[in-house]
């Protein structure tokens, strides 16, 4: 199945009580994107987490049929949103993964599809998924650092930057939930900022997470 190929090595488990954000000085932008990242080197992205919900309690009432149809269909509809964005899907595990998007010194580009994503999802459920799933995410996205390597290679990168966004991921991020990080915030295009409130700090970063409307 396509969406199990690359495993992330990155865990929750690990823990680290705060997490150093990076300043303009540290930032490795490549201003023409995907054309100039090299396999090996180190450069800026803006990572997005995004995982699929309640796999867990549909495998107490469906077959494993259904559960992998719908894993493949999600990934395939999380690739088909983000690639004419710019964005790669880079670690995969069943149920969702880390997507990248080169930093090139201006705006976000992923902030619009995943309030879509989130905003709708009833639509999104009945349109592209089967057995009448109705379907929810979880997203975060975090601007940072890492050595790049082409996926099913990340086996052996070390990187704060994406350790972090799996903590946000794992322990802070609740279902239906938007989140972006402080230093993404500012690179939100404006149109799009007021959508978004304050939502405390985990290990020493500011978040902010989407409004969404009252049920």
């Amino acid at each position: 199945m396509t969406a199990a190929l690359n495993l992330c090595p990155f865990s929750e488990e690990q823990n680290h009580e705060e997490h150093t954000l990076l300043g303009e000085g540290d930032w490795i932008p490549a201003p023409r994107g995907w054309k100039e990242i090299q396999n090996g080197r180190e450069y800026t992205f803006f990572f997005l987490y995004v995982e699929i919900n309640m796999l867990d309690e549909w495998k107490k009432k469906s077959g494993s049929t259904h559960i992998g149809d719908i894993q493949e269909v999600f990934h395939h509809h999380i690739e088909s949103t983000i690639k004419p964005l710019g964005g790669r899907i880079w670690m995969w595990m069943n149920n969702g993964g880390v997507v990248l998007f080169p930093f090139k010194g201006s705006h976000c580009p992923c902030i619009e599809a995943c309030l879509r994503l989130i905003l709708n999802r009833h639509i999104i459920s009945i349109e592209e998924y089967t057995y009448n799933s109705l379907i929810t995410y979880t997203m975060a996205v975090h601007l940072g650092n890492t050595i790049y390597k082409t996926r099913g290679q990340t086996g052996e990168i070390v990187s704060d930057s994406v350790n972090f966004l799996f903590h946000v991921g794992k322990k802070f991020a609740r279902r239906e939930q938007f989140y972006v990080t402080e230093n993404v915030f500012p690179f939100i295009e404006p149109g799009f900022k007021d959508l978004f409130m304050e939502n405390g700090t985990f290990e020493g970063v500011r978040m902010y997470t989407s409004k969404l409307p009252k049920k």
